[in-house]
């Protein structure tokens, strides 16, 4: 049998929190007063901030500066369920008020014209455009996302061997495609309007710009109904409606897919109401842009977690979860995302990430006598196994063993298997346990070569993520033996530690002993640098926290193989 890391395969997931992928992350799960970080609002933060009252936005935040990178601040004390912000359905970006400008109606009249290039276009053309309704959010957008769509390919290369250079490959290589077959339709809108177009809009830099907006800015949002048309008085800016998408009160994020920007599933869901709430009317969604939201940075104690539909009143609000002290950043939720996600998608990655996989691909092997492969194919099928799996710091999956179980079982035990015997609930016997735990146990180990010998990580230590050892402290705790006799304490092992490690690199990028430490000022106001310096550091804590992941598997593993030798 043959077990190779896959590519990471999106995954949906219901979360506690409702969730809003933001471009960047506050490096701090708690709140800083803007005292202690040296908050100043800068001229471009009090113009997007004239624009939102302009534009009908109803605000209890103001965008501050918090060190050398921007967020949001409470305007005044806030107590729960009152909105930190307010924003009506015309300052939204999406289809419906995008077909109701000029430049809308422009590409509107091009044939068979797939949404999601139409939002594409647009926003190349738009942000150039001083006279657009949506002129002074465009100017507050940094210059560059720095998300992994625009690595080079010298710090593709540094991640070399991992599951991180294949997807990004891919993903590059995928927006790359997509350009190419765009362009006969650039020539053609440049033709057309000589006077109005840039060439210098449509390069691939510009086209890249503006599919990482969507995919790390974008809301999906729902649309209770059929009507999309904003409530009278909703504001004044663009013309048209956004609403919010969420099913049933409970929030799901959907990763995004291969790059195809800004599809659906490229969005994450926002929020919902509660689930004591009515059931919603039939509803539809779509990506959305919404100014002013997307300056709000992440934590994993947010303020903010219901929120992504439209009210009857036509606003799209964010009522507070927990009180805010006025001067106190705000926070939302991003929701369970994987590191690798963030690094392609987002430009950055979680230290200490509880919701990071190493994806693990299973195949039978090619060789096996057909009708055997066949019988143990049936299995498979029959017990809903997968071929696919995450591996992540909490315990080996049930379902990842199973497979592997099944995937080296005899003729005889797979002949029991096909009359009741159940390879998730517990080991088959000691020699087949064995067998499927040596499979894995080689594995784990092809997947750690190219890890320990990544360019990124030359000249540090024998990296141990802090993952490992809250690992270990939660299987500690539990104590005893697992369903297959396995000590877990045992499992664990002696802990190697990397004092700071899990602080080395922040959300935004910065890297520092925590979240008050000083800044370059080559560094944007999200914390990246054209330098690819920051995200060199977001790429090796990826591979660090890929590292922690296989090593918390492979000491399991282990304990499990002697474990089963033993009764063997």
């Amino acid at each position: 049998m043959v077990i190779m890391a896959g590519r990471l395969t999106p995954v949906k997931h219901c979360a506690v929190f409702s969730q809003k992928i933001w471009a960047r992350c506050g490096p701090s799960p708690s709140p800083e007063p803007l005292s202690s970080v040296h908050t100043r609002s800068s001229a471009l933060n009090q113009h997007t901030s004239r624009w939102a009252a302009d534009v009908g936005i109803q605000s209890n935040i103001r965008i501050a500066k918090f060190g050398a990178l921007r967020g949001c601040a409470a305007g005044r004390d806030i107590e729960p369920g009152e909105n930190l912000l307010s924003i009506p359905a015309a300052a939204l970006i999406y289809e419906d008020t995008v077909r109701k400008t000029d430049v809308g109606r422009m590409l509107s009249a091009i044939p068979d014209l797939a949404v999601d290039n139409l939002l594409i276009l647009f926003t190349m053309i738009d942000r150039h455009d001083p006279d657009s309704a949506w002129a002074r959010y465009w100017a507050s957008l940094p210059a560059a996302f720095h998300t992994g769509l625009s690595f080079p390919p010298t710090l593709v290369h540094r991640l070399a061997g991992t599951a991180g250079a294949l997807e990004l490959t891919r993903a590059q290589g995928h927006l790359k495609r997509q350009y190419d077959a765009t362009r006969p339709l650039l020539a053609m809108l440049l033709a057309a309007y000589p006077a109005l177009l840039s060439p210098a809009w449509f390069e691939f830099g510009q086209y890249t710009w503006a599919a990482e907006l969507w995919y790390s800015y974008a809301f999906e949002i729902e649309f209770p109904g059929a009507g999309r048309d904003p409530a009278p008085g909703a504001g004044a800016g663009a013309q048209g409606t956004g609403e919010p998408r969420r099913a049933s009160g409970e929030s799901v994020a959907v990763p995004p897919g291969p790059p195809c920007p800004p599809a659906a599933a490229a969005c994450p869901s926002a929020g919902a109401t509660s689930a004591s709430a009515p059931a919603p009317a039939p509803s539809t969604s779509t990506p959305v842009m919404v100014p002013f939201a997307c300056h709000v940075n992440h934590s994993p104690a947010p303020h903010v977690v219901r929120y992504g539909r439209l009210s009857e009143a036509g606003m799209l609000n964010f009522p507070a979860f927990r009180p805010c002290k006025e001067g106190e950043q705000v926070f939302i939720s991003y929701g369970p995302v994987p590191n690798l996600k963030l690094l392609c998608y987002y430009g950055f990655v979680i230290a200490d990430n509880p919701h990071d996989v190493v994806p693990l691909t299973l195949e039978l092997p090619a060789e096996e006598d057909a009708a055997l492969h066949a019988r143990r194919t049936a299995v498979w099928e029959r017990l809903g196994l997968a071929t696919e799996h995450n591996l992540s710091a909490a315990r080996l999956s049930p379902q990842l063993l199973a497979a592997l179980r099944v995937a080296v079982a005899t003729a005889e035990e797979l002949a029991g298997m096909e009359t009741g015997d159940d390879p998730g609930r517990a080991p088959l016997n000691p020699e087949n346990e064995a067998q499927a735990l040596r499979t894995l146990d080689v594995a784990l180990a092809q997947l750690l070569d190219p890890l320990e010998a990544c360019p990124l990580l030359a000249g540090s230590p024998r990296a141990a993520n802090s993952l490992e050892s809250r690992q270990g402290v939660a299987m500690a705790g539990a104590g005893g033996q697992d369903a297959s006799g396995v000590d877990m304490e045992d499992a664990t092992g002696a802990q190697d530690s990397a004092p700071g490690l899990g602080n080395e690199v922040h959300a935004a990028g910065s890297v520092g002993p925590g979240p008050t430490t000083a800044i370059t000022p080559e560094l944007d106001e999200n914390g990246m640098d054209d330098g690819w310096v920051a995200s060199s550091a977001a790429c090796r804590q990826y591979v660090l926290g890929q590292q922690a992941i296989l090593r918390c598997a492979q000491r399991e593993c282990l304990a499990r193989l002697r474990a089963a030798v033993a009764g063997v």
